[in-house]
């Protein structure tokens, strides 16, 4: 499972205004019921509502372990569709910083 939050410029550091995790099945534009998998980068900026609000923020990715690693954090890096996805957000929004587990 992975979660995402996004904590805006000048914040105090438990501000956050949206988060996400990764999730199964969306309903969009009204095409109906799809059961793809959303990861949670993309499903936190969905959730934030207003891409304007990403400006100047940070984002969190953290990831957490099951079986031999329950409890703690493993790597988070995303995938390269999230990644690239990234890397418009902060181009042309404004994203300031990605942040995740290793």
């Amino acid at each position: 499972m992975a979660t995402i939050g996004l904590r805006p410029p000048n914040s105090p550091p438990n501000e956050v205004i949206a988060m996400a995790t990764n999730k199964i099945g969306s309903r969009s534009r009204g095409a109906g019921y799809s059961d793809c998998t959303i990861h949670a980068e993309k499903n936190v900026i969905k959730e934030l509502g207003d891409i304007s609000k990403m400006k100047g923020a940070d984002m969190y990715i953290m990831r957490f372990g099951r079986g031999q690693n329950n409890g703690g954090y493993v790597n988070s890096k995303p995938c390269a569709k999230c990644e690239c996805f990234l890397n418009k957000c902060m181009r042309e929004y404004k994203l300031k910083r990605v942040f995740y587990t290793s």
